[in-house]
Parts: C-alpha cells; structure tokens; sequence
C-alpha cells in the first residue's frame, strides 16, 4: 500500500478533535497562496513598505480569507472611484455548540489596517460582483417553493457608529464585504 499526500494523525479526546478539527483541516488543505502582480500605478504613499498588517490580531475564530486591492483592474475603474479593499473573511466555530445557538463576531475594522482609516463597508456576494441584499432578492426560485416565502439569510451586516464601522459575521459563515479607507496622515 502506498499512500502520497500529506496526513495528520491526531490522538485526543473527541470533543477536543471535533472543535480543533475544522482549523487543522484549512491548515492542511487550504494553505496561504502568495500572489504577486505587476502595479498598475505606483503607491502614493511615501514609501512602499509603509503600510504593512493589521493594526490588531484577529481571534481565533475569524479566518481572513481574501484581503484584495478593489477592483482588480484600478485602469479600468472609474476616476472617482475611492480607494477600496475586498475583505472575506470566515467565522470559524471552533466550539461544537451547533451555530443556531451562536451570536455573530462583532468586528471593528475602523482602524483595523495600519495606515487607513476604513470609512465604509457593504456587505456583497463571494464572488463580490453585487451587493448581498440584491443578490437574495434577484435569487432563481425553485420551481416548488412559495413565492411569497422569505428567503433564509445568514444575516451578515454592517452598523456605523458615528465614525466606527462594525461588521457582524454569524458562526460557520464566510461573508465578502467591500470597504472603502483612507490613508491616515
């Protein structure tokens, strides 16, 4: 028997296995892919190395899928588009208490970046081409369901404060938001 790829073999009590199990498992089979691409126009910042990470460390159960310069091609972006970030981010339920009974993970991504400011965030679909609340509205109905029946949400939403901005992401979810920023001086 020959058995290629990579296995982990893990020794512990089940109810420590089935909460740990599902960040071990993005761990081996999802590992970060580093992308580089030529800019399109140089950083106006004074130096390109002057905005780097993130201001706080995120906790154990948001998993920061995609952090994307918004749209891809700034040449073919509007002239007054702001400057944007496509953020995906995952709420991994590391406790096995089931997701119906879980609050959603209150995240402050004000001053989350070092260097900007974020100013505005809208929830939109994985694939980031329309906002959510259009895409569930505009959603193919099955030809056996109701039409006037509401459509299940994981109710993923975004709350301004006076200057904060708050995302809400509800356990086992992955929720795209784009989020416009401004560097700080």
């Amino acid at each position: 028997l020959i058995v290629r790829g990579r296995h982990i073999l893990r020794l512990d009590e089940l109810s420590v296995i089935e909460r740990e199990d599902p960040v071990y498992a993005r761990l081996v089979t999802k590992e970060p892919v580093l992308v580089f691409a030529q800019a399109v126009k140089q950083p106006q910042f004074s130096s390109p190395l002057s905005w780097g990470a993130l201001n706080i460390e995120l906790p154990a159960q948001i998993h920061l899928l995609s952090l994307i310069a918004w749209p891809l091609l700034k040449s073919t972006a509007l002239p007054q588009t702001s400057d944007q970030i496509l953020l995906r981010l995952e709420h991994l339920d590391v406790n096995s208490t089931g997701y119906e009974n879980r609050d959603p993970y209150q995240l402050d991504v004000t001053f989350m970046f070092r260097g900007i400011r974020i100013t505005q965030a809208r929830e939109v679909t994985l694939t980031a081409d329309q906002e959510r609340t259009v895409a569930q509205t505009e959603r193919l109905r099955w030809p056996t369901e109701c039409p006037n029946t509401s459509v299940w949400s994981h109710g993923h939403h975004v709350i301004r404060l006076t200057q904060q901005i708050i995302l809400f992401i509800q356990p086992g979810t992955i929720a795209s938001f784009i989020l416009n920023y401004e560097p700080l001086n």
